[in-house]
């Protein structure tokens, strides 16, 4: 303690016998060291406070992609339901019924109707089950009506591969042919099975050698 004491009293005297000019440059020197300090440290803290804040944006932004992309799976989910629900609802609709009756309500005469093979999609697990109809003379206006009133009755029906032509006995009448469409889901019974892979047979044996 007392060799402590007695450096800092050398450092005081020593500070004594400098020149006014030569305090003045160590005061000089001093502050300019303290600044020095002063900015270096205040650089290191903005730029720790900087790398926090783009670490801060960085998560944010992938917390909220992560917010979206589930935002998103969860419309899709709702959508894919919503669109299981309908084509359950076409399991109610009997096409063929349908046709004849809708026909019969508006006095149009059907020549020809048919229930043509349905067309399968294993992968989206939909049947879709379609009529085939000839009509020989209607007018524009109650073949539009009936086409409407086809679409009306579910959002799973629909009218395809229409086919119109002036008719040669009634000029003022058409002949038209089209194919009526109905897409049901398809049930897990319905489903077909997955292909499997054929057992291998068993190796035949050797033959047990004969009597020599």
């Amino acid at each position: 303690m007392a060799l402590r004491m007695r450096r800092i009293d050398d450092w005081l005297a020593a500070l004594q016998r400098l020149s006014r000019r030569e305090k003045i440059l160590l005061g000089g020197l001093s502050g300019a060291l303290l600044v020095f300090l002063w900015v270096v440290i205040g650089m290191w803290i903005s730029g720790n406070l900087a790398a926090r804040e783009r670490r801060i944006v960085e998560k944010s932004a992938k917390l909220q992609t992560i917010i979206d992309h589930r935002q998103k799976f969860e419309e899709a989910k709702e959508k894919q339901k919503r669109a299981q629900d309908l084509m359950r609802s076409g399991r109610s609709i009997e096409l063929s019924p349908a046709v004849g009756q809708a026909a019969k309500q508006l006095g149009i005469p059907i020549g020809d109707m048919k229930t043509a093979t349905p067309a399968v999609d294993a992968e989206a697990h939909v049947i879709e089950d379609k009529v085939e109809v000839n009509i020989p003379l209607v007018t524009i206006d109650r073949l539009v009506d009936l086409l409407q009133d086809l679409e009306r009755r579910s959002r799973t029906v629909m009218v395809r591969k229409l086919r119109i032509q002036n008719s040669f006995r009634e000029p003022t009448q058409l002949e038209v042919s089209f194919t009526v469409s109905n897409f049901k889901l398809m049930e897990e019974r319905e489903a077909p099975a997955p292909d499997k892979a054929a057992a291998p047979k068993p190796a035949a044996s050797p033959a047990a050698p004969g009597p020599r």
